[in-house]
């Protein structure tokens, strides 16, 4: 089925939402702090890519709220690399 076939199904036949509704109603739930969103990087797995990814941070004055990291194990760092995360 190509494409605006399938498009044009799910516009005709069921209530899956094919573009942004924008006429739904702005939620009221605001993160601690009143925001309407947070920043999350995941799959920062060096020093260099927490590095890069802290000054690109600061360089577009963007606040990221939680960085999850080291996903293929910590066992996989030296003391200094681990250190440093730890900051």
């Amino acid at each position: 089925m190509a494409f605006t076939e399938m498009k044009k199904y799910l516009e005709e036949k069921t209530d899956f939402p094919v573009r942004e509704k924008y006429d739904l109603p702005a939620s009221e739930l605001r993160f601690d702090g009143g925001a309407h969103a947070r920043i999350e990087i995941s799959g920062v797995e060096s020093v260099s890519n927490l590095e890069t990814m802290v000054k690109e941070a600061d360089k577009r004055n963007i606040t990221v709220h939680r960085v999850i990291s080291l996903v293929k194990g910590a066992t996989l760092l030296d003391d200094q690399e681990l250190k440093y995360f730890a900051q």
